[in-house]
């Protein structure tokens, strides 16, 4: 009994934790996009039924989920333009603190210059 029982379990899966995770992802990535091929589908049939109800409403809840279907299978086949590489990681990271430095010292000078006029006008327009 046990045995037919253990017969019908699937081997547990071997290697190493980095293709442990692809092979999760490229699973999970594989039905992702079926489903989003499935709400597609499920928005083109609304669509052909909503044209001759001719109801607008219908129409554009339609197509919006139709398009919505096309995202999410977009959205999945696309992962690797989520992948920099480690030098790419790196030149990002550089590149973001680089504009959030200058946009923050922009603010604080700006404050400054601010902070130094407003309590001058303030004085000047209560005399």
């Amino acid at each position: 009994m046990l045995g037919a029982l253990l017969s019908i379990l699937p081997t547990p899966p071997t290697g190493t934790p980095q293709q442990l995770a692809a092979d999760g992802i490229t699973y999970f990535t594989l039905w992702i996009s079926r489903l989003g091929g499935i709400v597609a589908f499920v928005g083109a049939v609304k669509f052909a039924l909503s044209i001759k109800s001719e109801d607008p409403r219908e129409q554009i809840q339609a197509a919006l989920t139709m398009v919505a279907g096309f995202m999410i299978v977009s959205a999945v086949n696309n992962l690797n333009v989520f992948t920099f590489g480690a030098a790419g990681i790196d030149a990002e990271f550089n590149a973001i603190m680089t504009f959030i430095g200058r946009w923050v010292g922009r603010i604080g000078a700006l404050a400054l210059l601010l902070g130094s006029i407003f309590p001058f006008l303030l004085y000047s327009l209560t005399r």
